[in-house]
């Protein structure tokens, strides 16, 4: 099968907008909640919220320039074994695509400024540390990773190698 160039310009992945699974807005008793369906398709169709509440959106921009696909991939290859040979930094890489894809924050209006995740960058226009320890302590900088590698194929190809 040919690569269609057509095909791949049609799946934009500029503002792919995100909720965490550890947003307290989603209703989770409800049956039109479906997570694995919503992980999988990011149709906010299919999840439900609870009344009144509005969820918080991580926006996020996988067109990556070369260079920073670059910087990316040189993450995940730093990492050493015990012996000191290189080996896979799952850990590092998914800090890093979140600090270079991560654009905005979308918090609901009413949101008490003091439960409003900071939005703050480095002078690089990355991500800053400040920012992504609170987004390590939430799990979402896995949840952003997982949505990278569903969404550029990296995660398929990751497994056809293994």
């Amino acid at each position: 099968m040919a690569i269609k160039l057509t095909e791949i310009r049609k799946k934009s992945l500029k503002d792919i907008k995100m909720i965490s699974k550890v947003d307290d807005a989603i209703d989770w008793d409800s049956d039109d909640t479906d997570w694995e369906a919503y992980s999988d398709s990011l149709d906010i169709e299919k999840l439900a919220f609870k009344e009144g509440a509005q969820p918080t959106y991580f926006v996020c921009d996988f067109e990556l320039k070369e260079k920073d696909q670059r910087a990316i991939k040189n993450y995940l290859l730093t990492g050493k074994d015990t012996e000191g040979k290189p080996t896979f930094a799952f850990g590092d890489w998914s800090s890093e695509v979140t600090r270079r894809c991560l654009k905005k924050i979308e918090q609901p209006s009413d949101l008490n400024p003091m439960d409003r995740i900071p939005f703050e960058t480095d002078r690089d226009g990355f991500l800053n540390k400040k920012t992504m320890g609170i987004l390590q302590r939430l799990n979402i900088v896995e949840e952003i990773f997982a949505q990278y590698g569903r969404l550029t194929g990296t995660e398929d190809r990751k497994n056809q190698k293994n």
